[in-house]
């Protein structure tokens, strides 16, 4: 409850942290308003995968094409992030 924005967003920058407080930040919608906190939880490998699911359709398109080309993100994110682009192609 005293966590603020910008330490979440340290936080969820953060390798080392655990997936637990990963999830409680991706829960709180004060947090995930803020695109940093949203991009850091996409690209962070302790992310539980049905949170990054839903933060991916809201991020930039130019930063879903970094994603695409980095080598720190699973392979499960990147199939996530083609799909959304397919999407954004299409529409």
């Amino acid at each position: 409850p005293l966590l603020r924005e910008n330490e979440a967003v340290l936080i969820s920058s953060s390798r080392a942290m655990s997936d637990e407080v990963l999830r409680i930040i991706a829960m709180n919608r004060e947090f995930t308003r803020n695109y940093q906190i949203k991009y850091n939880l996409v690209t962070n490998p302790r992310t539980p995968f049905s949170f990054v699911s839903r933060l991916v359709p809201h991020l930039r398109e130019a930063d879903l094409k970094n994603l695409l080309r980095s080598k720190n993100v699973t392979s499960s994110v990147i199939q996530a992030v083609r799909q959304q682009l397919q999407r954004k192609v299409k529409s």
